[in-house]
């Protein structure tokens, strides 16, 4: 069995004393839907869900013999999951980095020239392409609809992916239980959970 992890990391919110901090709806909604399918689901297993920052060396040592890490990247949290990425390569140079999310430089075409350990950029939304590359073991990525790929250095840039206009049938990591073990494990927390009911910027 094949091993990814998910990180959308946040800043804790509110005062200190609630210890709250958001679930990571971005990355377990993708997750979700690439789980949901069988053919996925018996190869591939998510095993950590990163909500939270901690120091990097920690986290390489955690996630260092993963197949994939996929970093969900906002203003917020772009240097650090760079600075993870970075490192993730350097600890293990096999690892399959993605990056996805609203910051990535998309339009950039020296984007593997300045960030040389990225594998792949996921263009647009994540649930249909993040699916195709575990479906496909990340082989004939050039049929991938959605995504930049590094090519020593050169993006690659694949096919348009279409928009998810009904988000209805994407399913939920709150109905599914993709949040219950991050909250068990960690009784502490107060959590903010997003509900997203449309998608897209109308500017």
């Amino acid at each position: 069995m094949k091993k990814f992890s998910f990180a959308q990391v946040n800043f804790q919110q509110g005062p200190e004393e609630f210890n709250s901090f958001y679930l990571p709806y971005t990355a377990g909604i993708v997750a979700c839907y690439a789980l949901s399918d069988i053919a996925v689901s018996t190869r591939w297993q998510l095993d950590h869900l990163l909500y939270k920052r901690e120091p990097i060396d920690q986290v390489v040592e955690k996630l260092k013999d993963q197949d994939c890490v996929a970093l969900s990247t906002y203003v917020w949290n772009r240097e650090w999951n760079y600075a993870l990425g970075k490192a993730l390569k350097q600890a293990n140079p096999d690892i399959t980095i993605v990056v996805g999310g609203p910051e990535p430089a998309v339009t950039d075409d020296k984007i593997f020239e300045n960030y040389p350990w990225i594998d792949i950029v996921v263009v647009m939304e994540g649930e249909y392409v993040f699916h195709q590359l575990l479906k496909q073991d990340f082989e004939d990525l050039e049929s991938i609809a959605g995504i930049l790929i590094n090519r020593n250095g050169t993006a690659v840039k694949t096919a348009d992916s279409g928009r998810i206009n009904d988000l209805e049938h994407l399913p939920s990591p709150y109905l599914n239980g993709m949040f219950d073990k991050l909250i068990a494990d960690n009784p502490g927390h107060s959590w903010i959970a997003t509900l997203e009911t449309t998608r897209g910027c109308p500017y």
